[in-house]
């Protein structure tokens, strides 16, 4: 396991690196201009020629691609073009939000989920079974933004229970949580949905297994039998799909922070790329690609842990 580890992280690096560098070279080749955005479309080419080369983006692209790798490798990840701040000051400033929310719509649809989902495999085609099936059918049906605009228009508009827009302050506890809400629970449905309907099959299966009708056999519980034996069995799928919408969800995290108003990562590279600012759109792809990489590697040690006859060579 410690040396699948280490290639994997290997792997990872290399990974990287080939996204970092064709984000670079799609970005610098591309027809957006931080200079001509600077200074806004009546600019004199003097002027634009001036700035362009304060910037640095007069230079030919190799050579602004081993400048880049240079304090990439020390660490420096560069200045903003737009705002009088690092980069790294401007990711950490907005990466909590980002990370809250997407933990919490990831356990939201694992507590919302996981149990329907066993209910609905306990009692196959009951009512309950069936309610659960077209609830969890409209969950991955809807796209994520309407979901958005629908908790907003109920619960704030109508309701005015919750804020609809806007990230309060990390110190404001309650004010903060508050905001977190109506973003994490349009993560979490979708998720649920999905989650929902795994378990559900992934438990069908794993109760007409032989090992279920023997650990019935010898007169175990019935909650033993479920959470025990067919469960960890039925983990594996599971564990996949929730590798697979974690980071389907880093990516989704963008229409849901522009929906909410809410501050994150995912407007900050939105608004990168419109008003080409190369430093910080570099800077939070590289961020995906190491989020993608990790959640990855997080899903194979589960895997490991949930079924330890897994072998990885």
């Amino acid at each position: 396991m410690k040396a699948y580890v280490v290639r994997s992280l290997i792997r990872a690096i290399l990974n990287m690196f080939i996204v970092v560098t064709v984000v670079f070279v799609v970005l610098r080749s591309g027809p957006l201009d931080p200079a001509q955005f600077m200074l806004g479309n009546y600019a004199t080419v003097d002027s634009i020629r001036t700035l362009r080369q304060s910037m640095g983006l007069d230079k030919p692209l190799h050579a602004q691609y081993f400048e880049f790798l240079n304090r990439l490798l020390r660490g420096n990840l560069g200045r903003s073009f737009l705002v009088e701040k690092t980069v790294i000051s401007m990711v950490s400033e907005v990466l909590p939000y980002t990370l809250e929310l997407v933990i919490a719509g990831v356990l939201l649809g694992i507590i919302l989920g996981v149990p329907p989902g066993i209910f609905a495999a306990l009692r196959p085609n009951s009512l309950l079974d069936q309610s659960i099936r077209v609830l969890t059918l409209a969950g991955v049906s809807i796209p994520i933004f309407v979901i958005g605009i629908v908790f907003i228009v109920i619960f704030s508009i109508y309701l005015g229970a919750l804020p609809a827009i806007g990230g309060a302050e990390p110190g404001d506890l309650t004010k903060h949580l508050q905001h977190l809400i109506l973003p994490a629970f349009t993560c979490g449905f979708v998720n649920m949905a999905g989650i929902c309907r795994l378990t559900r099959a992934s438990m069908l299966d794993a109760l007409r297994k032989e090992f279920v009708v023997a650990a019935r056999a010898k007169g175990l519980g019935e909650s033993t039998v479920i959470c025990k034996h067919a469960l960890r069995n039925a983990l594996l799928p599971l564990i996949t799909y929730l590798g697979i919408y974690t980071n389907i969800l880093l990516g989704s995290a963008i229409l849901v922070e522009v929906i909410f108003t809410r501050p994150g990562i995912g407007r900050l590279i939105v608004e990168a790329v419109r008003s080409a600012d190369f430093p910080v759109a570099q800077t939070v792809i590289m961020f995906y690609a190491g989020a993608v990489v990790i959640v990855n590697l997080c899903v194979d040690i589960a895997y490991a842990i949930a079924d330890p006859r897994i072998v990885y060579k």
